[in-house]
């Protein structure tokens, strides 16, 4: 897929609706846990993504989107990240991570959340037995991106992520922020 692929797949249409209260209300962290856990049973904690095969959606990825940190927009998009993986396009893949002997892929999608379009972003990283496994996930406004150029760092909800392959923000930028993309 090119680049102006990629953009226009990302400024296009939601692949998922949320509301935006989606995990809203619960109390601490082990409940909010539980309650994402939860909900990916309804894909039985399995997604497929065409240019990477099953992907398992673990209580480690959920913990260590966490560990990351989150705001009320990263939490409701937890609920979008099973149709993120399944429709989403691979935007970013890095063979051996950092040497460290893993693969290595960003997915990304156009979701609404509460009527705003958000771009989300989920880390898939092999595993040793030969699967994938998503790691964590972050969300951004369209519009933000496309004013700043790539995710805003320090925001609650799309924070950048130096730790991922080739770095969500710089991603964002890339995709956003190129001669001739859609303002």
């Amino acid at each position: 897929m090119t680049l102006d692929e990629i953009r226009q797949f990302l400024d296009g249409p939601a692949i998922v609706s949320l509301k935006g209260d989606e995990f809203a209300g619960l109390t601490g962290n082990g409940a909010i846990k539980r309650a994402v856990y939860d909900s990916y049973a309804r894909v039985q904690w399995e997604v497929s993504n065409a240019g990477i095969g099953a992907v398992q959606l673990t209580k480690s990825g959920i913990n260590d989107s966490m560990r990351h940190g989150y705001g009320r927009e990263k939490l409701a998009a937890f609920a979008a990240v099973p149709e993120v993986i399944r429709d989403g396009v691979v935007v970013d893949h890095s063979p051996n991570w950092k040497e460290r002997g893993y693969e290595s892929f960003v997915v990304a999608a156009p979701i609404s959340i509460a009527g705003v379009a958000y771009c989300a972003f989920v880390i898939v990283n092999s595993v040793k037995d030969g699967g994938h496994r998503f790691y964590l996930h972050e969300v951004g406004k369209i519009e933000d991106m496309k004013k700043s150029g790539g995710l805003r760092s320090g925001s609650s909800d799309c924070s950048a992520l130096s730790s991922t392959p080739g770095s969500v923000r710089s991603l964002a930028f890339s995709i956003f922020s190129v001669k001739g993309a859609p303002q």
